[in-house]
């Protein structure tokens, strides 16, 4: 009994630890002493662009390398430290196609060039273990470009020279303030209303067919009016809807919303051990349990605990508050029966362990909303809210009955913006003007991106889409990979 109970302890302990250090607020990696990933520098012409690369394994192919510059003759360069862990012989090796030189505390230990993609190998050097300076220079000499560096030693067979070793004695923050605004415009959308020629929107916001299905009315109007209590981490824009606004938004999307069929919660079976059949209490707690062991806290946090990064899923402390437990259950077995646009990943789960979770779910009520009244269905109130939603231009991000998507354009962000307290980025919003405001947004970031992007963009190359896309969809904060850790101590 005491070995159980000190296991049991254990368990906890390192759940409450994980918790605390996933919870932690982010810090800028630039702000650290030594920052992780490549200075590169990429030029084109007279142009030259700076970012941070985790590390260098590229293919770009025809494409440009990034969409600010010209595919057809470019250079890139990177710089930064790399950590030699042992002394040995060593060798550099690149699968090439192009032109490159590497050289490591001021000895060059690759040089070559290959007109068709293939390896070429440096000569065997001597290395000390220690932290050295890495320089490499890349030129596009053919219609294709790719180039990925790969070393070897008489310690370890050919391996590429990865992210977890490459670092930099102090921080770049304005090149990395760039990176950050081209993720917060994504994340919140912004691209599907500023639309530029080349340039991929972001998926879509949940489709809101059967948005009321299961719904807590009071929820819903507290949303549309992005108040404190189911906003605190939101993405969505908000407009200053009063409330009596948002009640007719709210109007307008019951009368024409669908109601989707939920799933029926099995009854639990006897536990083969105890030979019981386990209490709502008892699932709920192994729901909670749950919730840390399947990864729900790589993009979601529950009372200060989890991921908050510009594409999670948002804090689901009072999700309780918003669907009842048939909701949650369905949600878990089949997200797309009631939001075709969802991003969430579908999880292999047993029965009891989706019943487990719904359970767990509903009993999330932090904010302790209360059950609001079914919304009112005066035609004229209904009529309102379509009005307040074609304003808004709410169909541009989501799928909404009866509403058709924006086709009238928007500002051009391709040119130079003569003041940013009159656009997306102010602090209020102006219903007048159908220009919202964002809560999250780091605005001085987005700024920055925008004014990095002025002009006619090249399209984005596959290789580096394939990339963004790995954040996009929340994959590097479950699975390690690059400079990002992931959530493997608990999520495996």
């Amino acid at each position: 009994m005491l070995l159980h109970l000190s296991g049991l302890l254990s368990v906890c302990l390192f759940l409450i630890v994980v918790g605390r250090n996933l919870a932690a607020e982010e810090i800028d990696p630039e702000e650290d002493d030594y920052p992780p990933g490549l200075l590169a520098t990429y030029q084109a012409g007279d142009k030259r662009v700076q970012r941070i690369d985790p590390n260098i394994a590229f293919n770009w192919g025809k494409q440009a390398p990034l969409p600010q510059l010209s595919g057809n003759h470019f250079s890139a360069a990177w710089t930064s430290l790399i950590l030699v862990k042992q002394p040995g012989k060593y060798q550099i090796s690149a699968y090439l196609e192009g032109e490159i030189k590497v050289e490591i505390d001021g000895k060059m230990v690759l040089e070559g060039k290959r007109d068709t993609p293939g390896w070429i190998v440096g000569p065997k050097y001597d290395q000390n273990f220690g932290e050295f300076e890495l320089q490499v220079a890349y030129k596009k000499i053919t219609p294709q470009a790719r180039v990925q560096l790969f070393w070897s030693s008489n310690l370890f067979g050919l391996e590429p020279i990865q992210a977890n070793i490459l670092y930099r004695e102090e921080g770049n923050p304005k090149v990395a303030q760039i990176s950050r605004g081209r993720t917060h415009f994504d994340a919140h959308r912004c691209n599907r209303c500023h639309k530029r020629d080349h340039q991929l929107t972001s998926p879509a916001a949940p489709d809101l067919t059967y948005v009321t299905t299961a719904l807590n009315p009071e929820w819903l109007i507290r949303k549309i009016q992005n108040d404190d209590s189911v906003s605190a981490h939101a993405k969505m824009p908000f407009f200053g809807f009063n409330k009596q606004e948002a009640e007719a938004i709210a109007a307008y999307l019951s009368a024409n919303s669908k109601t989707a069929k939920l799933q029926k919660i099995p009854n639990p079976k006897k536990d083969k051990k105890t030979k019981k059949i386990p209490t709502r209490d008892e699932e709920r707690r192994s729901g909670e349990i749950l919730m840390r062991s399947v990864g729900c806290l790589a993009c979601h946090t529950i009372e200060g605990k989890g991921n908050q990064q510009p594409f999670s899923g948002g804090d689901l402390s009072s999700i309780g508050d918003k669907r009842n437990t048939q909701w949650f259950y369905t949600w878990l077995s089949d997200p797309e029966k009631l939001n075709k646009d969802h991003r969430m990943p579908v999880i292999k789960l047993s029965t009891t362990e989706r019943r487990q979770l719904a359970y767990a779910l509903s009993e999330l009520k932090q904010t302790k909303i209360p059950v609001g009244k079914k919304t009112a269905t005066n035609k004229t109130l209904i009529a309102d809210g379509k009005k307040l939603i074609t304003q808004a231009r709410c169909a541009a991000c989501h799928t909404i009955p009866g509403i058709e998507k924006p086709t009238q354009t928007v500002v051009n962000l391709s040119k130079a913006v003569q003041n940013w307290d009159n656009s997306c980025l102010a602090e209020k919003p102006n219903l007048a003007k159908g220009r919202p405001a964002y809560r999250t947004i780091d605005r001085e970031a987005v700024e920055a991106y925008l004014k990095s992007s002025f002009g006619k963009l090249a399209s984005e190359n596959e290789f580096d889409r394939g990339r963004y896309v790995l954040e996009q969809r929340n994959c590097i904060y479950c699975h390690e990979r690059d400079k990002h850790e992931g959530i493997t101590p608990i999520a495996g």
